[in-house]
């Protein structure tokens, strides 16, 4: 029997247990504590609004730019709902980097105001 999944349950399968989620209440604390943003979003949507001091690496660009990251450095990653930078997560991951998801997304800063 062939089951058909979902986007939204294929990116649960895929990264769902191998990503490390935060809240966006927890992120002002985690980037005191040395984390760096990052946006996984395209550029046009970095430049309407992005959350201070991220830097834009589009996941569509990730995998040529990340050998620019630093490996000592903790990264939080969003995008607009999460799932992309979910999957971004996936990637840097197996490259031996340190990073979260913020939950829900930047989307998730609109749902805690």
């Amino acid at each position: 029997m062939l089951m058909r999944l979902s986007r939204k349950d294929f990116n649960m399968i895929l990264v769902g247990q191998r990503v490390q989620w935060v809240d966006f209440s927890d992120v002002k604390q985690r980037v005191a504590d040395g984390a760096q943003l990052l946006d996984t979003r395209f550029e046009s949507e970095f430049k309407s609004g992005t959350l201070r001091g991220a830097l834009n690496i589009p996941f569509y660009v990730l995998r040529l730019r990340m050998s620019q990251l630093n490996a000592d450095q903790p990264y939080i990653l969003f995008c607009n709902d999460a799932r992309q930078s979910a999957a971004a997560a996936f990637l840097m991951r197996q490259e031996g980097l340190d990073v979260s998801v913020i939950r829900d997304g930047i989307q998730g800063r609109q749902n805690q105001a």
